[in-house]
């Protein structure tokens, strides 16, 4: 699974910090 922040806009990205 690839956790690409850009992509993951709608989900909660793990490489960024909310």
């Amino acid at each position: 699974m690839n956790q690409d922040p850009s992509k993951n806009l709608g989900a909660t990205p793990a490489g960024t910090t909310l």
